[in-house]
């Protein structure tokens, strides 16, 4: 999970460097944390379901 912090983050630096298209600092405030949440939600999920995959497979055995 860590390592998918850091890919979120620097999407957010790298979001907070190409702003030009955004309007007042409310709308900049809003987009990049929006984008932050989104990015760490999503890598999230799917670090979550890649591990259910892989213990619903799993057999201990005796």
């Amino acid at each position: 999970m860590c390592y998918y912090l850091i890919i979120a983050i620097a999407t957010w630096k790298i979001s907070l460097m190409t702003d030009q298209w955004t309007t007042s600092v409310w709308t900049e405030t809003l987009l990049h944390t929006g984008l932050l949440v989104g990015v760490v939600a999503i890598l999230w999920i799917t670090e979550r379901k890649w591990l259910e995959h892989i213990w619903s497979g799993y057999t201990p055995v005796d």
